[in-house]
């Protein structure tokens, strides 16, 4: 059988498929990356975003099992921004997002009821919410009430709100994961 030697065109068009392969590998291996960048980045973000800066502190000093007490988490609101509370007669999918904390699921405590809001105030918003809701100024204080049934280590609590600037108008949600320095063993 005889074969022919591949014409000079047939040998440009494979040239050109390989330089196009090599180019695509780049192009998805670099993706690839900026994907895995975009990805990380991202998933930091997500834990905090426009955090308060949450401090915790205990009702009772030196907790033990077999202990009720508060967990207390206080933090400064910026000057001219208000955050918005849970409390609201506004329909659920309606009105600013409500104010939510809660601990991670352990082994150790339970929580008992809901977690409370100290030291907001009722604000009727007529101009574009048209009901009443709680917010803060300057700081705001969350305390959720815990009763230890056993060991506690790696505790901790996630808040979930809306930020809104006074001048503006602006609102940005709050996502804050916030450590709970409480570790018990037997």
């Amino acid at each position: 059988m005889y074969y022919s030697q591949p014409s000079r065109s047939t040998n440009l068009n494979i040239q050109r498929r390989k330089m196009r392969f090599h180019f695509l590998t780049r192009c998805v291996y670099s993706g690839g990356i900026l994907l895995f960048l975009l990805f990380f980045t991202s998933k930091a973000n997500a834990e905090n975003s426009n955090p308060l800066g949450m401090t915790v502190s205990f009702s009772k000093p030196n907790p033990k099992i077999g202990d009720t007490l508060d967990v207390v988490f206080k933090a400064n609101i910026p000057a001219g921004w208000h955050l918005y509370g849970a409390q609201s007669d506004c329909p659920v999918d309606d009105g600013p997002i409500r104010a939510m904390l809660y601990l991670d699921s352990s082994e150790g405590f339970q929580v008992l009821g809901d977690f409370q809001e100290i030291g907001s105030h009722l604000v009727k918003e007529m101009d574009v919410w048209k009901c009443t809701t709680s917010e803060f100024k300057d700081s705001c204080e969350f305390h959720i009430r815990i009763f230890i049934n056993g060991p506690i280590t790696g505790l901790k609590a996630h808040l979930y709100a809306q930020k809104c600037s006074d001048s503006d108008g602006m609102c940005l949600m709050v996502k804050e994961t916030i450590p709970v320095p409480l570790v018990l063993n037997r």
